[in-house]
């Protein structure tokens, strides 16, 4: 699928699974959860991700949860892997500042974003630079849904 067919995909359908995903593929961004890292929907930013890339704690992750997790804006997000354990998955969110955790049975697929295009009027931001001061060790936290569609 190319941008746009998913993107559209997710627009038309809440529920994506991530076993149609090509193993590499670009989504455009949707909701503010990560602003001011990456611009909001309808400011140009895209995701790349790749199903064959490792992903490791610090990482930008498109998630792949299962249905009936979220009651609104589908079941993919984009967030930062924090920590892994045996049952529990834990990510972060930066608008507002969220840590989350999930279990394992409730995601279907994490696959790592390789690239984020911003749109040519800004000037890019350095993930890590940004998100390291937020990193912690990955911990027990209370679960909230995220706001973000």
């Amino acid at each position: 699928m190319t941008t746009a067919t998913m993107t559209d995909a997710l627009k038309s359908n809440p529920f994506v699974d991530p076993a149609r995903a090509p193993i590499n593929y670009s989504l455009g961004v949707v909701g503010n959860c990560m602003a001011p890292l990456f611009p909001s929907e309808g400011e140009g930013a895209t995701f790349s991700m790749s199903q064959t890339e490792q992903v490791a704690v610090g990482d930008l992750v498109a998630v792949f949860f299962a249905e009936g997790i979220f009651t609104m804006g589908g079941n993919l997000r984009c967030k930062v892997l924090t920590g892994e354990t045996p049952e529990t998955i834990g990510l972060m969110q930066l608008n507002p500042l969220t840590y989350l955790t999930f279990k394992r049975e409730s995601i279907l697929a994490m696959h790592k974003v390789v690239a984020v295009h911003l749109p040519l009027r800004r000037a890019p931001i350095d993930p890590r630079a940004l998100l390291a001061p937020h990193l912690r060790p990955s911990s027990p936290v209370k679960r909230t849904i995220s706001p973000c569609p």
